[in-house]
C-alpha cells in the first residue's frame, strides 16, 4: 500500500517560489511516485494528479489571472473618468 503524504491535519512545504495557500483538507494524497499521487476523498472516486503538471496549471492561471486583473483595472479606470463627465 502506498504511504499516506498528507492528511486533514499536515501543512505540505512547496517547493514553489509561489507559497502554496493552505485551505481546509478533505482529502488524502498517497504518493504513486516521485510525480504523482493518488487524491482520496470519501466519494468512490479516484483520482491520480500529476504533480508537475499540476504546478504548471497553477502557474499558468496565474498569468492569466495577472492579465484579466490588469484588464479589469483599465475597465475600471474607465469607467470611473466617464462617471465623471456624465
Amino acid at each position: 500500500m502506498p504511504e499516506e503524504t498528507t492528511t486533514p491535519e499536515a501543512t505540505v512545504e512547496s517547493p514553489d517560489t509561489n507559497p502554496v495557500e493552505e485551505t481546509k483538507v478533505t482529502f488524502t494524497l498517497e504518493k504513486i511516485d516521485e510525480d504523482n499521487v493518488k487524491k482520496i476523498t470519501s466519494h468512490p472516486d479516484v483520482s491520480v494528479v500529476n504533480i508537475p503538471s499540476l504546478r504548471k496549471a497553477k502557474d499558468d492561471l496565474e498569468v492569466t489571472i495577472g492579465q484579466l486583473r490588469g484588464q479589469l483595472e483599465q475597465i475600471n479606470e474607465v469607467l470611473f473618468e466617464y462617471e465623471k463627465i456624465k
